[in-house]
């Protein structure tokens, strides 16, 4: 009986995935390309080098050029591997349903916050200086894997700061959040990034008597460099910095780069965190096997690391994601590890600027000197902002001003979800998530002429022939506005010809009043082949 059932279930699946394909063939010919599936997912942000439709596509190719014409059904057999993916993506069950209209939201944002030329790059280091500052690039990807970037987004960048909150989840990873938080506090410290201080402990909360103060929180530089000296003490910095190197890798789901002449430079310009380091070697504050000068190099090599917005989108995406890379699946941290991450980058994230932030933005993050900003919205996916231009706090300006729009126009402010306290677009909702609003959706993609829209509501099962209360179809709207293409589309998926409204119009009679003669022969021609 449950074999009989699982089979049940995998032949409803696969008729699904028909129906879905079948949507697709707005000529109705029976047949499709691998290029209409691979325009169809990048409609929705499933990108060509999504390394989950690799499979499907290569079986798809087999066939032959990847644009020819293949019968439904075959295509369908080569895909059948990437189903579930198509089949949500097509249909509109990934994170952001409207896709499109999302995309058109951060391009505007984008157009909006690139007049900004205030601040300046950093000069400490000549690596930093060259960068050009007239580059900005936004990259958006979700825990379903949707994928967006505008700008710059290809061009290479030094993490700085971004690095400390990888650190100290390699640290938590290692070693667990007892030691960790034994060197390291989870406070927000009051003072600058790179202030000479520490945290007291008073004497009777001392896990080790000897241990009198420690950095109060890792997205400072001293609570960076003690999370850099809980990576893999002991073993050779070459390893540590591969070990390192591997992390950024799956959290980006792509290899990442270094720079040495950025790690030269901040090594040569590091006179304050070697004083840190030195001052915590004082305060007791290192575990065993920590060498200062090899941990100081760590952190001054993590900082170097070379990454691109898209591949920090992804980066922030495995975050929301609870730890787990959406696009490769790695689970890179545990939960635990991501939630105490997250909320230190909320607490903590953005220099001196954090207390703000968190305010107004309500939002994990981090920044760093390179002009990048990630943000994390859990359970949505990542953002990443490049922009080199600082504010006075080492924030790039850009990016603060994308991120203080962003939550303008969308929920996704910390409490934008109490009861009756939000009136801002929601991306992650449906806009037809019951039977009614389907209709609804069917109606206006219609009205509209909106071919994109009108295939993705008949994949995802609206019936074609549904009317509202004044008997009005898909089919009388398409026709009354003369968009020939969905008229045509909806013929051949099903749709009557004729249907009646409540004043006895029909399409064709709405057409010929409009004067669109186009819908008009082919209305006739349905006609008279019935």
């Amino acid at each position: 009986m449950a074999a009989g059932t699982a089979q049940d279930g995998q032949l409803d699946r696969d008729m699904d995935f028909l129906r879905v394909l079948r949507a697709l063939d707005t000529e109705s010919t029976g047949k499709l390309s691998g290029g209409h599936v691979l325009d169809a997912l990048e409609e929705v942000g499933i990108l060509d080098d999504d390394l989950r439709i690799k499979d499907g596509f290569k079986e798809l190719r087999k066939l032959g050029a990847f644009h020819k014409m293949h019968d439904i059904e075959a295509v369908a057999h080569a895909l059948k591997v990437n189903s579930v993916l198509i089949t949500r993506a097509l249909t509109g069950e990934l994170t952001v349903p409207s896709w499109k209209e999302f995309c058109v939201e951060l391009q505007s944002i984008f157009e909006q916050t690139t007049g900004n030329v205030g601040g300046n790059v950093a000069t400490y280091i000549p690596a930093l200086a060259k960068v050009n500052p007239d580059q900005y690039a936004v990259s958006v990807c979700t825990v379903d894997g949707q994928r967006f970037s505008i700008g710059d987004h290809n061009e290479l960048f030094g993490v700085q700061s971004c690095s400390k909150p990888i650190s100290y989840c390699m640290a938590l990873k290692e070693h667990g959040e007892q030691v960790v938080h034994s060197q390291v506090g989870r406070e927000a410290s009051g003072r600058g990034f790179n202030e000479m201080c520490l945290k007291e402990i008073p004497e009777g909360k001392r896990v080790f008597p000897d241990r009198h103060a420690i950095p109060h929180n890792p997205m400072i530089n001293a609570g960076a460099i003690m999370s850099c000296s809980m990576i893999q003490p002991g073993c050779p910095l070459g390893d540590r910095l591969e070990h390192c190197m591997k992390t950024w890798t799956q959290l980006c789901g792509s290899d990442v780069s270094f720079s040495g002449s950025m790690f030269l430079g901040e090594r040569e310009t590091a006179d304050r965190n070697f004083c840190l380091g030195y001052m915590m070697k004082e305060a007791n504050a290192f575990g065993p096997g920590a060498n200062l000068q090899n941990d100081l190099e760590l952190y001054f090599q993590t900082c170097s690391i070379l990454c691109n917005a898209e591949q920090m989108a992804q980066l922030g995406a495995t975050f929301a994601n609870g730890g787990t890379n959406p696009i490769t699946g790695e689970v890179v941290f545990d939960s635990h590890i991501t939630q105490m991450c997250l909320s230190l980058m909320l607490s903590c994230g953005m220099y001196d600027f954090s207390g703000e932030w968190a305010f107004t933005i309500g939002l994990p993050a981090k920044s760093g000197v390179g002009g990048c900003v990630f943000v994390v919205v859990p359970n949505f996916g990542g953002f990443a902002i490049w922009s080199p231009r600082l504010d006075e706090m080492g924030n790039s300006v850009r990016g603060v001003g994308f991120a203080t729009e962003l939550v303008k126009r969308f929920a996704f402010h910390h409490y934008d979800n109490l009861a009756g306290s939000c009136q801002k677009l929601d991306p992650r909702r449906a806009h037809h998530a019951t039977k009614q609003e389907t209709l609804m959706a069917l109606l206006f993609a219609a009205a509209d002429g909106d071919m994109r829209q009108l295939i993705s509501l008949l994949a995802g099962g609206a019936n074609p022939c549904s009317a509202d209360y004044d008997g009005r179809t898909a089919m009388h709207l398409a026709a009354s506005e003369g968009h020939t293409e969905c008229v045509t589309y909806l013929l051949a998926h099903g749709a009557p010809h004729s249907p009646r409204d409540r004043w006895n119009g029909t399409p064709l009679g709405d057409a010929v009043r409009h004067g669109h003669a186009e819908v008009v022969s082919v209305l006739r021609a349905a006609n008279a082949e019935e």
